[in-house]
């Protein structure tokens, strides 16, 4: 239900005065939602760039680790590229239309545990 508009100051209840502001010869009240709103966006931008760098980041470190165990295992690069693809490709395939029908439905419960038995893969993986 929305506050209502008065066309006085005398007529805002005792201590809402602060609440109200002056447009167009009467009182209406403050949107605060707005500059809420747009600090909410920001902080949602912030963190999925941070995500995203902490998942590179973590490709990155398990990719190297790959590469160095591969090296000692006397596995070329080529091989294991080939086998990561492979893996990659049946992840995404199972995956990935599970997390977007759960994106979609907005169930969130559901997202989370696709998501984590998705990360658990990838340590999975990644510790080989």
């Amino acid at each position: 239900m929305p506050l209502p508009v008065f066309d006085k100051k005398e007529s805002i209840p005792p201590g809402f005065e602060d609440e109200y502001e002056e447009r167009e010869g009467k009182w209406h009240p403050i949107d605060r939602t707005i500059k809420l709103q747009g600090a909410l966006d920001e902080e949602r931008t912030k963190r999925e760039a941070a995500e995203k760098l902490v998942k590179k980041a973590a490709k990155d470190a398990a990719d190297a680790q790959a590469k160095r165990d591969a090296a000692a295992a006397g596995m070329t690069e080529e091989q294991l590229k080939k086998i990561y693809d492979s893996i990659e490709a049946n992840v995404r395939a199972e995956y990935e239309p599970k997390i977007a029908e759960a994106e979609k439905r907005r169930d969130t419960a559901q997202l989370a545990r696709l998501m984590q038995q998705k990360v658990q893969i990838d340590r999975a993986l990644a510790g080989r």
